[in-house]
């Protein structure tokens, strides 16, 4: 039998706490003396654990399953589509759409072009930017079969700059940003661009 561990102290209520680490590692296996609600004694590495047997929530689990959205069962994935108007959750969720109404106009991405380069502009919600955070990329073709991983953007907390010249500014406005993404067109005769969101 390991040794007992006595929890002491206030309500627990994060998913984690690191106990104590060794640094010659952990022998034996440690047990609690008295057992804790909701929580288990787990040796990671040279640390010793009080995990939460309830995994932690991600930003978007919470947007998708809290109020107001308190959205259920395959409604909640990242990719569905309750609503039905074209943009699944996780687009939802960065762009601060409603997944249970069909807002897609009010919140989809805006293009604009000019002679010399095209324009995308889009809300991202503060909420997505939390870690583990939604990965957001523009994405660029000249055919809208070919959408090669070379050519993306990715969407930084700050402005920035990507391949064959494109650029893009992020304002922080309340709850959500503005992000702009500018594109040359260089030689290309036109362009092709959509916004793909990755949920952690």
């Amino acid at each position: 039998a390991g040794s007992k561990v006595t929890i002491v102290g206030s309500t627990l209520t994060l998913p984690s706490y690191t106990l104590f680490t060794a640094s010659s590692g952990i022998t034996g296996t440690p047990v609690l003396a008295t057992e804790v609600a909701g929580y288990q004694l787990v040796k990671d590495g040279n640390s010793l654990k009080l995990n939460s047997l309830t995994p932690a929530q991600s930003p978007f689990e919470s947007w998708a399953t809290a109020a107001p959205n308190s959205l259920l069962g395959n409604d909640a994935l990242a990719g569905a589509d309750p609503d039905k108007d074209g943009l699944n959750n996780t687009l939802e969720f960065v762009l601060g759409g409603n997944p249970s109404s069909n807002d897609s106009p009010s919140v989809r991405p805006v293009l604009a072009e000019s002679t010399a380069s095209v324009t995308l502009t889009f809300s991202r919600s503060d909420a997505s930017e939390l870690a583990p955070a939604t990965t957001v990329k523009v994405q660029v073709s000249t055919d809208l079969a070919t959408w090669s991983s070379a050519d993306e953007i990715t969407i930084g907390s700050t402005g920035g700059s990507g391949p064959n010249g494109c650029t893009y500014t992020v304002d922080e406005t309340g709850s959500s940003d503005t992000v702009v993404v500018t594109i040359p067109k260089n030689s290309a005769t036109r362009r092709f661009v959509r916004v793909q969101v990755v949920a952690p």
